[in-house]
C-alpha cells in the first residue's frame, strides 16, 4: 500500500475544490508522500562547475530520487510540471539570481512508481516550504506557435504507435553544447508546452494542426548556461527584424525547419499563483 500524507493541503498542492467551481464538493484523496526526505542549502554552481557539465538537476535510482542544486522555484515548476514562465507572483527573493539552493535526497513509499515523483514533490513542498499555490488563466505575454509562410513540413506520426502523449523525447548529444530532443508522435499542444520550458514567455499553439507529428528542436544549453551567468544580451523578438539571441535562436531556427514559427501575442495562459512559500525549510 503506498504512504499518503494525512493533511489538509488541497490548496498547497494546486488543487481547487469543487465549491470555488461553483459545483458540490468532492472528496479529495490523500497525497503521496516521500517515506522521508533530507533537505540540505548548498551553494550555488559557480560558473566553472556549468561549463564543466556540472547542472542542476533530477535523478531516480531504485528507490531513490535526487534533486540537486535546485532552486524553490525550479522545485516548483518540476513538480507541478508546468514551464517557469507560467509562474507568477511570489516573493521577490523565489526569483532572484542569489535566491537559496538546495539538495534532496528522498525516499520513494513502497509499490509507488517515478511516474508519481512530481506529486510526493509537491507533498513536500508544502509540507516543509508552506507552500500554497492554486491555478487560473490570465492575459499575458506569450508565443504564438505559428504556421510559416511556405506551410508545414513536420511528418506525421506513425498510426497506431504505443507512445503516450507527454512522453520525454530522445535526447540526442550534438556540438558546441547542443542538445536535440526528437519525438516519434507528439501532439502540437504538448509540443508547444515543451517549448515554454527553453523561452522567456509561454508558448501557446495555434498552428490549428490536428493529431499527432513527429518533430524535434534543438537547445544550446551551453547558451543557458552563460544566460544563468548573465553574460548573454537580451533576446529580440522572434517576429522583429533583428537576430535572435542566445539560447532561443537555437530553436527559432530548429522551428523553420519544420514550417513553423513563434509570433508574439498577448494570450489567454493558464498559470501557477504562488499565494504563499516560505524561504528556509522545516528541519529534517
Amino acid at each position: 500500500m503506498l504512504k499518503t500524507c494525512l493533511l489538509k493541503i488541497a490548496a498547497g498542492l494546486g488543487v481547487l475544490s469543487g465549491a470555488a467551481l461553483g459545483q458540490s464538493k468532492t472528496p479529495l484523496k490523500p497525497p503521496l508522500c516521500f517515506e522521508v526526505a533530507s533537505i540540505k542549502e548548498v551553494a550555488p554552481l559557480d560558473g566553472q562547475a556549468i561549463m564543466s557539465g556540472r547542472l542542476p538537476g533530477v535523478s531516480v535510482d531504485n528507490a531513490l530520487v535526487r534533486f540537486s542544486n535546485k532552486s524553490v522555484m525550479e522545485l516548483i515548476w518540476w513538480a507541478y510540471r508546468v514551464s517557469r514562465n507560467r509562474i507568477v507572483e511570489g516573493p521577490v527573493w523565489l526569483s532572484a539570481s542569489e535566491t537559496p539552493r538546495f539538495d534532496i535526497v528522498a525516499k520513494i513509499p513502497e509499490g509507488a512508481t517515478k511516474e508519481q515523483v512530481p506529486e510526493m514533490l509537491q507533498t513536500l513542498l508544502a509540507q516543509r516550504f508552506k507552500l500554497v499555490v492554486h491555478r487560473e488563466k490570465r492575459e499575458a505575454p506569450a508565443y504564438a506557435l505559428l504556421v510559416g509562410r511556405g506551410g508545414p513540413r513536420l511528418k506525421e506520426a506513425v498510426p497506431n504507435l504505443d507512445v503516450p502523449e507527454g512522453e520525454q523525447p530522445r535526447t540526442v548529444p550534438g556540438r558546441d553544447g547542443r542538445v536535440r530532443y526528437e519525438f516519434d508522435s507528439v501532439t502540437m499542444e504538448t509540443f508547444a508546452s515543451l517549448l515554454s520550458r527553453y523561452m522567456d514567455r509561454p508558448v501557446v499553439n495555434q498552428t490549428g494542426l490536428e493529431g499527432r507529428y513527429q518533430g524535434s528542436f534543438e537547445v544550446d544549453l551551453m547558451a543557458l548556461a552563460n544566460k544563468a551567468l548573465g553574460s548573454i544580451r537580451p533576446n529580440a523578438d522572434p517576429d522583429g527584424a533583428g537576430a535572435i539571441s542566445d539560447p532561443r535562436d537555437s530553436i527559432v531556427f530548429s522551428l523553420k525547419q519544420l514550417g513553423l514559427k513563434l509570433g508574439s501575442r498577448v494570450l489567454p495562459v493558464d498559470v501557477l499563483v504562488i499565494d504563499h512559500v516560505e524561504r528556509t525549510p522545516t528541519e529534517n
